[in-house]
């Protein structure tokens, strides 16, 4: 306790008169140094990101994340010291400071250089022309007890980037086939998305969508919707989606629907070309109509849930995700604006699966497949997509 009054004394006599104010960053950060010097580098990586998260003034940012670095690689987690060494600031450190982060980067040799590898490549890849186009098909099967048959899709989405702007385009037909003498319907859709990255940490995307239909109920439905993520830290990033959808010509007049998701992806572990990581999230839809009667089923204006979780893994070549999900989702809206369910069924949960393989540096097959418990008026039952797609990009 008297090394921590010392250190803090120190620390203090050295800020100028203004801003001497204690911060529990600073605390945290003479608590890691404390441990440092013990030797206690499990405390030391706990104070030090703990000093990172509030802290504000670059150059104890930047000794902070090297001392961390260093704990790090004496546990022996090498990767994940190179991956925060070589985003150190090195101009805003000392020069002493600068003599242990070379000792760092002589230690963490391979590992270092592959980490600003990665770096640079994801430098690279913001400021260079990059565009992408993807082709798919999928079918939507329902269970017997359904009015509903089958469902096929068929589109093909496009990105265009460069400098800090991205234009998302997806076109897709989708065709829904009945049981018995009940009319389905053709639906086409239109989706158009603006992205501008402000930072590596920070992008706001701007959505449209329309549907049109050879169907009364399902013509003219305009989706907007607003997107943001945020690279909390190094490996956690945090994605708000806010969406409002119309569909004018409804059974129930004129609806309007809102749906929010928040959702967070956090990496866990990264080796060579070994990565882990997952995403969970949580999304609320809300319809609205002057027509909405209590007695309906389906439909109705209370605030409906819907909470997942997928793990996900590369391994060389090949991408694979196993999610599940849980809660009630009604007129849903996914897959960053393009997967729109915009008839009144209700989906109560499911179980989804990708499978991707990279067939070269710059294409690529995935195949996806949903599960999901689904009810239509007052019948349950469930429905199985399954959807190819294949991708080609440069940059």
């Amino acid at each position: 306790m008297f090394k921590i009054v010392f250190l803090l004394s120190l620390f203090l006599a050295s800020l100028p008169a203004w801003s001497r104010q204690v911060e529990n960053s600073d605390i945290h950060f003479l608590f890691g140094y404390e441990a440092f010097l013990n030797k206690d580098f499990t405390t030391c990586i706990r104070e030090f990101n703990l000093s990172l998260n509030e802290q504000k003034r670059k150059h104890l940012i930047a000794k902070a994340t090297l001392f961390e670095s260093i704990c790090k690689a004496k546990l022996d987690e090498k990767d994940e010291a190179a991956y925060a060494a070589v985003r150190i600031k090195t101009n805003y450190l000392s020069s002493w400071d600068r003599r242990h982060f070379v000792r760092l980067k002589k230690y963490l040799n391979d590992h270092f250089d592959r980490a600003l590898e990665e770096k640079l490549s994801q430098s690279e890849r913001v400021k260079k022309l990059f565009y992408l186009f993807s082709p798919y098909y999928g079918r939507t099967s329902y269970s017997s007890g359904f009015q509903k048959k089958e469902g096929t899709s068929t589109g093909l989405t496009a990105r265009l980037s460069y400098l800090d702007w991205s234009l998302d385009l997806n076109f897709e037909k989708y065709r829904l086939t009945t049981r018995h003498d009940f009319t389905g319907f053709n639906q086409t859709q239109g989706h158009l998305g603006i992205t501008h990255r402000f930072s590596h940490d920070f992008d706001l995307t701007g959505r449209y969508t329309n549907l049109s239909s050879n169907t009364l109920s399902q013509d003219a439905i305009q989706i907007y919707g607003m997107a943001t993520s945020y690279q909390l830290f190094n490996r956690t990033k945090i994605i708000a989606d806010f969406y409002h959808s119309q569909y004018p010509k409804s059974t129930v007049g004129r609806l309007s629907v809102w749906q929010t998701d928040l959702s967070l992806n956090q990496y866990f572990y990264k080796f060579g070309n070994v990565e882990l990581w997952f995403n969970t999230g949580v999304e609320t839809t809300q319809a609205s109509s002057s027509q909405l009667k209590s007695n309906l089923l389906t439909i109705n204006d209370r605030l409906n849930w819907r909470s997942f979780f997928d793990l996900n893994g590369r391994f060389s070549l090949v991408y694979l995700t196993l999610g599940f999900w849980g809660g009630r989702e009604l007129y849903g809206i996914r897959n960053n604006g393009t997967m729109i369910f915009s008839t009144a069924e209700e989906h109560l949960g499911g179980q989804y699966a990708t499978a991707r393989y990279d067939l070269s540096g710059r294409s690529s097959l995935t195949l996806n497949y949903l599960r999901e418990n689904v009810r239509i008026v007052d019948v349950n039952g469930s429905s199985n997509t399954l959807m190819g797609t294949y991708t080609y990009h440069y940059h």
